[in-house]
């Protein structure tokens, strides 16, 4: 029903333990609505980027070994790079896990509610297209810092778009936001970067 990706840090262990042992343990659920009593799927895995530290890339080696949960992607890990962070979750699930109803993308600073959201959803599986999350409102000005970099994002006005901490999407989406994805120079903040996606796809964020 849910594929939950998180997106971490190599040295966050202590973060992804305790999702494992919380919210990230919901791996089965039973969902019920007012027709119908079911128990649905919902998977966990972590999106880390590449560590320059060669003892924290064996910690994450064996790490994976322990859980089998980590999804590594061939970039830097770092706050410049989460752009192509999410757009590796969007790969990754249009490649290996396209049967899941929904897809939500989270950093390992939030807390999830799967017990509220996982009933929310079961009721929304006939919408195929919108993003749920926190939203923040169009049109934020722009305030740059004294020294711009040119990956950052080049307009005056920040579109309608998602906090940066969790979104979720049907997959019926994924495939059509990594391919608008790979169609839009890449730019910092990733959050602007999905509402971006979304506006340009014409989805509505709720």
């Amino acid at each position: 029903m849910l594929l939950m990706l998180v997106m971490s840090e190599p040295k966050h262990v202590e973060r992804r333990m305790a999702i494992r042992d919380t919210w990230g343990s919901s791996s089965s659920m039973h969902v019920r609505t007012s027709t119908t009593h079911e128990t649905h799927s919902m998977p966990l895995a972590f999106l880390l980027g590449d560590s320059t530290e060669h003892t924290a890339q064996m910690d994450v080696a064996a790490e994976h070994n322990i859980y089998a949960d980590i999804v590594q992607g061939t970039f830097l890990d770092s706050s410049t790079n989460l752009t192509l962070k999410t757009v590796a979750a969007f790969q990754w699930a249009k490649t290996f896990c396209s049967k899941a109803a929904f897809v939500m993308v989270a950093t390992d600073e939030v807390l999830v509610d799967t017990y509220k959201l996982a009933p929310f959803l079961q009721v929304q599986r006939s919408h195929e297209s919108f993003v749920l999350c926190h939203l923040v409102p169009c049109c934020k000005p722009v305030n740059l810092p004294s020294s711009p970099s040119d990956s950052m994002y080049a307009g005056k006005a920040y579109p309608a778009h998602c906090s940066g901490h969790a979104f979720v999407l049907p997959s019926s989406l994924i495939s059509r936001m990594h391919s608008a994805s790979l169609h839009t120079p890449l730019f910092t903040p990733h959050q602007v970067f999905v509402g971006v996606l979304a506006e340009k796809l014409g989805v509505p964020l709720h």
